[in-house]
């Protein structure tokens, strides 16, 4: 009996472990992905100096693009913002 409470618990902390690390796993993998794509829209933002924007799609993924002035008649400011898996990621630059 003792044999098999000792097993359980062992086997109990191995699955809760392994969960633990699976939603880690996830949630680099999601950054990453928003990450990329927030870049990739910056730099198609900084190319085209237009706004835009893209509706989730069937990863739950989307994003906005925005140009807005500065008091600087000069200097432009670029936003641009990634929404999916429950965060937002923000990107800005000034050009």
């Amino acid at each position: 009996m003792i044999a098999l409470a000792i097993i359980g618990l062992t086997l109990v902390t191995v699955l809760h472990t392994a969960n633990y690390h699976a939603g880690v796993s996830y949630n680099n993998t999601a950054s990453t992905q928003m990450t990329q794509l927030a870049k990739e829209k910056m730099h198609e933002l900084e190319t085209a100096q237009a706004d835009s924007s893209m509706p989730p799609d069937d990863t739950g993924i989307s994003y906005e693009n925005k140009v807005s002035e500065t008091g600087d008649p000069e200097i432009i400011e670029l936003n641009t913002v990634v929404k999916g898996h429950g965060r937002d990621m923000t990107l800005t630059q000034l050009v």
